[in-house]
């Protein structure tokens, strides 16, 4: 049998949707979800204690990457990075 995990994974790779990472945004106390839906990126904020959407951007897959390297902050600074 395979894990609660791996079905949500195949379910979104049904419609074409990768989850690209996942970190915590401490600061403004919610989950920062990137994913991939056809050629499209986008940053999902969700609020950490009720699971609520927060908003929802579409990004390149350059600040995605920044921002899960550490080198873009979530006010999309360079070099204020969270913590």
């Amino acid at each position: 049998m395979i894990s609660e995990s791996e079905a949500i994974k195949a379910a979104l790779h049904s419609i074409n949707v990768e989850v690209l990472g996942i970190r915590h945004d401490e600061p403004d106390s919610q989950w920062d979800v990137f994913i991939r839906h056809n050629d499209k990126a986008y940053e999902v904020e969700v609020n950490a204690l009720t699971g609520e959407i927060v908003t929802k951007e579409e990004e390149t897959l350059a600040e995605i990457q920044a921002e899960l390297s550490g080198e873009l902050s979530h006010e999309g600074v360079a070099g204020d990075v969270d913590k």
